[in-house]
């Protein structure tokens, strides 16, 4: 009984986790995607990000804490916008600022430099270079800007709040106040990788065998037969076959075997030279039994000499 109640317990936990597994795998697929129009900017849900790449986070006292998310291809995951959030409602040129924990913010007031919790209509405006900027109404000539400093009695470590105007356009690189808006929409699409198709190299015709070595394997052909040999016969059937000859066969003359080992000293000589002198890419393989040559990248296992009927074990590499 205290087994079934464990596994129970067990599968009521993996049960447990399904929906949020189900969840972060959507999550995982949505995107904020970047803005670049007036038109674009419709009620929704964004994170901005200013031009020192840092974006506002929550209401955090009389600031807006802040980050730097990862940004590629123009978006920002979902995963990567948690706790950059905002929900921007539009009314015109006016917006409404909410943090990702509900909090609306506005100016301090009195045109002082701040900001804090207030349902507020901040003015909006888009800039030439595709970024939007957000002021302060009326009176309250503030604009919503990160302080890029790290130093000093009051640094601001790259944190947001409302800045004075003259502040700001006195020292933009300090004071970065132009966002870019990516907006919740859409779904990632992994680009299509197209993989390079494999290059086919067609193997090189094997080169007509000369005169000469059709000569040399011929003499060899008429020596073997005087022996009885055969080309398919092993090694052991050869010896055999010479062993069982009657002495009253015609055998080569010491002169004839001289003449052809003399020709394949010759032919083999030649094609060594050659092989030296070819700057070609592909290796070379000779044959030991009539000096055919094989040009190609490897000698294919089940190679059959076109001469001499051999196998790939009697072919050698050429220097």
């Amino acid at each position: 009984m205290k087994r079934k109640i464990a596994i129970l317990l067990i599968v009521a936990l993996i049960l447990s986790f399904i929906p949020a597994i189900i969840v972060n795998a959507a999550d995982a697929t949505v995107v904020y995607q970047k803005i670049s129009s007036m038109s674009e900017l419709t009620t929704g849900k964004y994170v901005l990000v200013a031009g020192n790449g840092y974006a506002p986070k929550a209401l955090d006292g009389t600031w807006l804490s802040s980050g730097t998310p990862a940004v590629n291809g123009g978006a920002i995951s979902a995963a990567d916008a948690a706790g950059f959030i905002w929900d921007i409602t539009v009314d015109g040129t006016s917006v409404k600022l909410t943090d990702a924990n509900g909090v609306t913010v506005a100016p301090k007031g009195g045109n002082n430099n701040g900001v804090i919790e207030g349902d507020y209509q901040w003015a909006w405006s888009f800039e030439s270079d595709g970024t939007f900027k957000f002021a302060g109404a009326g009176s309250d000539t503030v604009v919503l800007a990160s302080n890029a400093t790290t130093t000093g009695q009051y640094p601001g470590n790259h944190r947001f709040r409302g800045y004075k105007t003259s502040t700001v356009n006195g020292n933009p690189s300090t004071y970065p106040y132009e966002f870019t808006m990516y907006k919740l929409g859409g779904e990632y699409v992994e680009p299509e990788v197209t993989e390079p198709e494999p290059e086919v190299t067609e193997p090189e015709a094997a080169a007509e065998p000369s005169a000469q070595a059709v000569e040399l394997v011929n003499q060899i052909n008429a020596v073997l037969e005087t022996f009885g040999v055969t080309a398919d016969m092993d090694d052991q059937q050869i010896k055999q076959a010479i062993y069982a000859q009657p002495w009253s066969v015609q055998k080569p003359t010491i002169s004839q075997i001289a003449q052809i080992e003399a020709l394949a000293e010759e032919l083999c000589g030649t094609a060594e030279t050659a092989a030296e002198e070819a700057a070609a890419a592909t290796k070379k393989y000779v044959c030991g039994i009539c000096c055919y040559e094989y040009e190609g990248e490897s000698l294919p296992a089940d190679y059959v000499c076109p001469l001499c009927k051999c196998g790939p074990e009697e072919f050698t590499l050429a220097e």
